[in-house]
């Protein structure tokens, strides 16, 4: 009787939601591609913006593309190197004659440092001096960069090599380097933290790299370094743990623990790999957060304390 009812109760019409679909086989995806930039030939593990108008794709195809964000068109290929590139650096244009230019700096196990034109993706500059591989780069001055590997070597944007240190240990590459003010830098191989500072001369012709300090209270290796403020970075570590150091006196003011639990459990089960500073406003008050890989922990700077 209830189908017999159905079949001559009088039809209504359908509304149809809408409803935003994925094809390829992500049905849960809540993002509507709007272009397909295809150009590489494998993994893509490098995004970097040059501006308002282009960023630059690299990653295991050995190649870094050039790219116009808006019409998604190829506006350069970048090759030359002969193993994946591992990491990219912008060195922008700041107005004077010295450094009219903006660049991109590209780095590979190849022991390659290459030196590009971001406007037109010629090759300038090709730095095999350091002879080592490379796995991070990072700007020191407008007119310097320094790239961490095998060694830590310090470059002007003119490809000079100005010095060259190595690293401690055989096993543990530098795979993390941050800049500080008063041109110090901060290196990470394995589970240790190291402290440079460039001398230089009073023409800038002569720099040297001269250790200050190590730091090693992490207990395994450290995966990311991040500024959090002029007077303050942090390190996470595959320990689960995040440190607060004084960019001033390189002491650790807080340690941070993603989970609570036994500090001798070697197992590890919350590995920090990634941590990105961000600002958020309560009221008035920046409000400094650090976003991590697996977890998410919210530091409170001026309390202290962590969510």
């Amino acid at each position: 009787m209830a189908l017999l009812q159905r079949f001559l109760a009088p039809r209504r019409e359908e509304i149809e939601e809408p409803c935003e679909e994925v094809e390829e086989g992500q049905p849960n995806n809540p993002y509507t591609e709007i272009l397909l930039l295809q150009h590489h030939t494998d993994i893509v593990r490098i995004l970097l913006r040059l501006n308002d108008k282009r960023f630059v794709s690299a990653g295991d195809d050995n190649r870094a593309v050039i790219w116009d964000i808006q019409t998604g068109q190829r506006i350069a290929v970048l090759t030359g190197h002969s193993h994946p590139i591992t990491c990219l650096l912008h060195l922008a244009a700041t107005g004077t004659e010295l450094h009219k230019r903006a660049l991109i700096v590209s780095a590979s196990s190849d022991k390659q440092i290459r030196i590009w034109d971001a406007e037109s993706g010629c090759c300038l500059h090709i730095l095999s001096e350091h002879g080592a591989s490379v796995r991070c780069l990072n700007m020191l001055t407008p007119g310097m960069f320094c790239a961490g590997g095998e060694n830590l070597s310090l470059w002007t944007r003119s490809g000079q090599m100005l010095h060259s240190v190595q690293s401690y240990s055989s096993d543990d590459y530098i795979n993390q380097v941050i800049t500080l003010k008063n041109e110090r830098i901060i290196t990470a191989a394995g589970k240790d933290l190291f402290a440079y500072r460039v001398n230089q001369s009073g023409d800038n012709s002569a720099c040297t790299l001269v250790e200050i300090k190590q730091m090693d209270l992490h207990r395994e290796a450290i995966l990311s370094l991040c500024i959090v403020s002029t007077s303050c970075f942090a390190s996470g570590s595959v320990d689960g743990m995040i440190i607060i150091w004084t960019a001033s006196s390189l002491q650790a003011t807080r340690k941070l623990s993603v989970c609570e639990g036994d500090p001798d459990d070697n197992r590890f089960s919350h590995s920090i790999q990634v941590m990105l500073c961000v600002q958020e406003v309560r009221g008035r008050l920046p409000f400094p957060s650090a976003c991590l890989s697996y977890q998410s922990l919210r530091l409170d700077m001026s309390l202290g304390l962590y969510k």
